[in-house]
């Protein structure tokens, strides 16, 4: 049987918290030490913890990808691992705050990154088979932007450079594969009725956006 999309959702969650718990040992390790050699431990580690979990987290999205369809030819891989540069910029980033703010950052890094790495398998794996699209999941309290987004449906356009998520973002991609369709959860129907309320009140994606916080009551 498939893996369920809650159950998706609490293995992702329980990895980022393995790995934040892990930031957080870091971090109460290194709090002796001069501040600049500080900062370069905790850049440093980001990347080191975040690997291993990210790699789990593609390895799960490709055999959950799998899972929905085995009877199709199409086998699915993992994507690449988070770029390193990319980690340490932001990781740096981080470091820019102060005290309980840069671990909350650090840490919201190594959560998107985990997430990511997981919708990044099942959004590539539905571009390379042919006929198989992706659909965002969200939960019914999420923020305005992912409500609108999951009002696209079940998509895949050559257009989109990848799934859009924003930090400390917790939507999960389902793939949707050739010949099977995605049961959308009731509360997508609040989204839907935001959105068509919105465009009727405003034209373009930002004030749609706007608009749809004023009606969900979300950020």
């Amino acid at each position: 049987m498939p893996t369920g999309l809650l159950e998706r959702k609490e293995i992702l969650d329980d990895s980022a918290t393995l790995a934040i718990s892990e930031v957080v040992n870091v971090w109460d390790a290194a709090l002796g030490l001069p501040s600049e050699d500080f900062r370069s431990v905790m850049v440093g580690s980001i990347p080191v913890i975040t690997d291993p979990y990210a790699a789990g987290a593609s390895s799960l999205g490709a055999a959950w990808y799998n899972e929905t369809a085995p009877n199709l030819p199409y086998r699915a891989v993992p994507s690449a691992l988070p770029a390193r540069e990319r980690l340490l910029t932001s990781a740096e980033w981080a470091m820019g705050a102060s005290g309980s703010d840069a671990l909350s950052r650090l840490a919201g890094i190594v959560q998107k990154a985990i997430w990511d790495s997981n919708r990044r398998t099942i959004f590539d794996n539905s571009k390379a088979e042919r006929g198989a699209k992706y659909e965002r999941v969200a939960g019914g309290k999420c923020c305005a932007f992912c409500a609108m987004l999951c009002t696209r449906g079940a998509v895949y356009l050559k257009s989109t450079a990848g799934f859009q998520a924003h930090d400390n973002c917790r939507c999960g991609a389902q793939e949707v594969r050739p010949g099977k369709s995605f049961s959308r959860p009731s509360h997508y129907e609040r989204f839907d009725e935001a959105y068509i309320q919105a465009s009727k009140n405003a034209t373009g994606t930002d004030a749609i956006l706007a608009e749809m916080r004023t009606i969900l009551g979300s950020s």
